[in-house]
């Protein structure tokens, strides 16, 4: 915005002297005026993410934050893979459990609907027939009994609707496992993909930042040498600013990039990239 108040108020003198027409003063003031409404507009969206952020923290708005850390560190990073890997979500890993209790209780309902029951017994008794209680015969009784249930034989009992019902619901586990893993798969490639190319923009980026350094350079040696004037050097500059704003911008953008994979394999956050939070 600065830089566009400049070249404003150049252009308004040179028309005042007679040597510009005033349709380059409109179109100065014009690109001064948007300039300002960017700026104005950042300045309320950093406002507004920052409210939000306290509230994520649980913080009072009027407590004053200040975050450390920088993106440079993303900016070095290169050729990041998965490869090798293994990892659940939560929510995999819920299911998963989920589906190893079903099993469990489905075996203990067949079992308590198929499997036979052993029993046995055993009575041992004393008698006698004489006064003096001097003979006394002795006697045993051994019993062994085998209880086969009906229940789950019959579709209509409560055994066999309790089979089927559990049955149900482990089938309905599994396929909700099946998905979830597929939906896993394709946040992970999605991700990885988003990833590979913010790795090349980057590079790409770091090569426009060195280019607009250069230019920055030749044209700062140009005006000191008195072949190139004050908004040449402001705009090449700006420029240079621009080119490490585009760079930290895609740092950021790799760096959401990859918590955002971090979590979609359920990894803890700075496992890939090294990089601590």
């Amino acid at each position: 915005a600065a830089a566009a108040k400049t070249q404003y108020d150049t252009n308004r003198a040179k028309y005042e002297r007679g040597v510009l027409p005033r349709l380059d003063v409109l179109n100065s003031q014009l690109s001064w005026q948007n300039a300002r409404l960017a700026l104005d507009g950042a300045k309320t969206t950093l406002s507004n993410d920052m409210a939000t952020f306290k509230n994520l923290l649980g913080l009072e708005q009027s407590r004053d934050i200040e975050l450390q850390g920088d993106l440079d560190e993303y900016t070095e990073l290169s050729d990041l893979s998965v490869a090798g890997l293994s990892s659940k979500t939560n929510t995999i890993a819920s299911l998963e459990k989920q589906i190893e209790i079903a099993q469990n209780s489905l075996l203990a309902t067949r079992l308590s609907a198929y499997a036979p029951t052993l029993s046995a017994g055993y009575s041992y008794n004393l008698s006698t027939t004489t006064d003096d209680m001097g003979d006394w015969n002795k006697g045993g009784t051994l019993s062994i009994g085998v209880s086969i249930p009906l229940d789950g034989y019959l579709p209509w009992s409560n055994g066999a609707q309790s089979i089927a019902k559990q049955k149900d619901s482990l089938e309905l586990l599994e396929l909700q496992l099946k998905d979830a893993q597929s939906a896993q798969a394709i946040s992970v490639a999605s991700y990885l993909n988003q990833v590979k190319n913010l790795e090349s923009t980057i590079a790409l980026r770091k090569q426009s930042l060195e280019f607009a350094r250069e230019s920055y350079q030749l044209t700062a040696d140009a005006y000191n040498n008195g072949t190139k004037d004050i908004l040449a050097l402001q705009n090449a500059r700006n420029s240079l600013l621009e080119a490490a704003v585009n760079l930290k911008s895609q740092a950021y953008n790799l760096a959401v990039a990859i918590l955002n994979l971090e979590n979609a394999l359920g990894l803890s956050f700075g496992s890939l990239s090294g990089i601590d939070g």
